[in-house]
């Protein structure tokens, strides 16, 4: 499953969607999502999922997914990091893809690179490089919320 927000593209076995069975009409899903593409912080998310609930009932798992890889988009957005992959258990985290960008002589990249330096072997975390890419690595995580801990953990540190 794929959801591009804000120019951040997640990328994960998980599904992340509104279900037919839980919204039937197409136009109106279109327009949740359209909404959804809008939504910013954690308190729209909980009004938005609170008028679902009132109007179609308890929200599937897919639908907290979506809301999940939303929280993501944001933190990686913090981050630098342009795309997140999620798939058979292993984390990929792209930073920007563009190596001229000046995003590589920020404070925000240092520290981000001082953090895996100190902490990653510890979590586990390590960074591969490309011709074309900086990859922040993972292995063993199997879930969206395991992944939000992991980036919460990297962006408490470099704040």
């Amino acid at each position: 499953w794929v959801i591009i927000v804000r120019d951040v593209t997640i990328e994960t076995d998980v599904e992340m969607l509104i279900p037919d069975e839980y919204v039937s009409n197409i136009q109106e899903r279109l327009s949740l999502y359209t909404e959804l593409n809008t939504i910013e912080n954690e308190e729209d998310i909980e009004k938005f999922a609170k008028r679902l609930e009132d109007r179609f009932g308890k929200l599937p798992k897919q639908v907290s997914a979506l809301f999940d890889g939303l929280r993501l988009q944001w933190l990686c957005k913090k981050l630098g990091f342009e795309r997140l992959i999620l798939k058979g258990g292993k984390l990929r985290c792209y930073f920007i893809s563009d190596p001229q960008s000046s995003f590589y002589e920020t404070e925000l990249f240092r520290k981000v690179m001082a953090f895996i330096h100190q902490k990653g072997r510890i979590m586990g975390i390590s960074m591969k490089q490309t011709n074309k890419e900086l990859i922040m690595v993972q292995d063993e995580v199997r879930s969206l919320k395991a992944v939000m801990r992991t980036l919460e953990q990297v962006v408490g540190a470099v704040r």
